[in-house]
């Protein structure tokens, strides 16, 4: 049997919300694509879990991760 992990399931549509937003933000930012996804995985999973409208939730990822890979 196998430990239960805390985080949710990957949804199909995240997946493409990642692989997107980290293509465009590895033009914009110097840094390892590595440390771009990590950062949109996170910034993607706080706004899926506070957002009442789910809908702005991939433009809102992709704002937020922007302006902590800038920094």
């Amino acid at each position: 049997m196998s430990e239960a992990t805390e985080e949710a399931p990957v949804d199909d549509g995240d997946e493409v919300v990642v692989r997107a937003t980290v293509s465009r933000l590895s033009v914009v930012v110097s840094q390892p694509p590595e440390v771009v996804e990590a950062v949109v995985r996170d910034e993607l999973a706080r706004r899926r879990a506070s957002a009442r409208i789910q809908a702005f939730v991939p433009v809102l990822t992709e704002r937020a991760a922007r302006r902590r890979l800038l920094r």
